[in-house]
């Protein structure tokens, strides 16, 4: 186990005395413009001695800052990294006001604005390249692999959203659910009532096993308003539900030449592991990882989950690194 980890016991304190002054003197943040000239917030992360660069991709409601302890790690063990809070998230662009809505037109603007910080980091950043990602960023960046397959040298999705939880529901029915709506020009809108105070339902709601990893994000969400994206409108569910289809589509997985490691939690409630196992399976060089006594949020379990998940990773990027 390396030395450098951060234990769940005085959490918070090694999280500012140690990690937050790491992170800050190796971070330059910037911006960049979409397609659609929407500016996007990004930050690098500069490793003291890099050996390849890591791309991060955050999942829904989640912004760069939820990934410090990650960012941490990988710095640590010599790979930069990059991230955006992507569109709609975060300091980036948003199409809709309210800071509790979470809006998207079309998926693939996620995927259009990822592939041009990839560019980015490309250009600038030392190689190889290899990608961290979540959830939602999972449906991104496996949508972007199958449009540029050789990009990275090799990935790591954990609890991707190759398919959206529909909680009981048909599909067909979810998607007339979200569909009508956005055809009544209420994309931009979700059902009920959005809340007046921000509300993340409390660690007995959190996708992750670490009370004291919930509690710090948590507090520093709180704070900043620009972190307070939770409900998703009609359009992001819609878009959400759209997103299996295409990435599971005939003939594009198989297309994915770079290694991939899928993580599965086996508590998860928030996205569908059928679809995950039917992903990994048409990747050529796919590998499942299903982790045991976790949630949704492996990155945010307790340390004796965490801590062999992160050795997996470190593991598979260092393997992959002088192919």
């Amino acid at each position: 186990m390396n030395s450098y980890y951060i234990h769940e016991e005085n959490y918070a304190a090694e999280m500012k005395e140690t990690v937050e002054p790491y992170l800050a003197a190796r971070m330059r943040d910037f911006s960049y413009s979409g397609k659609d000239g929407a500016k996007i917030y990004a930050a690098r992360y500069d490793a003291d001695e890099p050996k390849g660069s890591i791309v991060l991709a955050h999942g829904f409601t989640e912004s760069v800052e939820k990934y410090r302890e990650m960012i941490y790690y990988f710095l640590n063990a010599g790979y930069s990294v990059a991230a955006c809070d992507f569109r709609g998230h975060g300091r980036s662009a948003r199409e809709v006001e309210h800071p509790r809505l979470t809006h998207i037109g079309k998926f693939e603007t996620y995927v259009s604005d990822f592939s041009i910080l990839c560019d980015k980091v490309e250009e600038q950043m030392p190689h190889p390249i290899f990608l961290f990602s979540h959830s939602m960023g999972g449906a991104v960046s496996a949508l972007l692999m199958e449009q540029r397959p050789s990009f990275f040298r090799a990935a790591v999705l954990s609890s991707p959203m190759i398919a959206p939880a529909r909680y009981g529901l048909p599909y067909w029915v979810a998607n007339l659910v979200t569909g009508l709506p956005r055809c009544l020009g209420l994309g931009k809108q979700m059902p009920g009532k959005i809340s007046d105070h921000f509300d993340d339902g409390g660690y007995a709601a959190a996708c992750g096993t670490s009370e004291a990893r919930y509690r710090y994000y948590s507090d520093l969400r709180r704070a900043d308003e620009r972190f307070h994206t939770i409900h998703p409108t009609f359009s992001w569910t819609n878009e959400a539900l759209h997103v299996t289809k295409k990435v599971l589509k005939k003939g594009e997985p198989e297309k994915i030449a770079a290694p991939v490691l899928l993580f599965s939690a086996d508590g998860e409630e928030v996205v569908l592991v059928k679809e995950q196992k039917d992903f990994i399976a048409r990747v050529p060089g796919g590998e499942l990882c299903e982790v045991k006594d976790s949630k949704h949020e492996v990155y945010m379990s307790h340390d004796d989950v965490l801590f062999p998940y992160l050795e997996k990773i470190l593991a598979f990027y260092e393997e992959n690194l002088a192919k």
